[in-house]
């Protein structure tokens, strides 16, 4: 359950528009490969341990491809 009035973050939306854009993928992408630092995009970052793994680039790819709420 989400409190009332919350957005949940949606995976990958480093902009936090309630959408993600190819770019805020490639800085996920950066982030896994070490090159930016998290806090380059903290939604990439979905379970919150101070990194980007392929499995959340992936949920960031779909949330880009059917809403941001479909990488949940």
């Amino acid at each position: 359950m989400t409190p009332t009035g919350v957005v949940p973050r949606c995976p990958g939306d480093c902009d936090e528009s309630h959408d993600v854009a190819v770019d805020e993928i490639v800085i996920a992408v950066t982030i896994a490969l070490g090159t930016s630092p998290v806090e380059a995009c903290p939604a990439a970052d979905v379970d919150g341990v101070g990194g980007v793994t392929v499995d959340e680039i992936v949920q960031a790819v779909n949330a880009a491809l059917g809403g941001a709420l479909a990488g949940r």
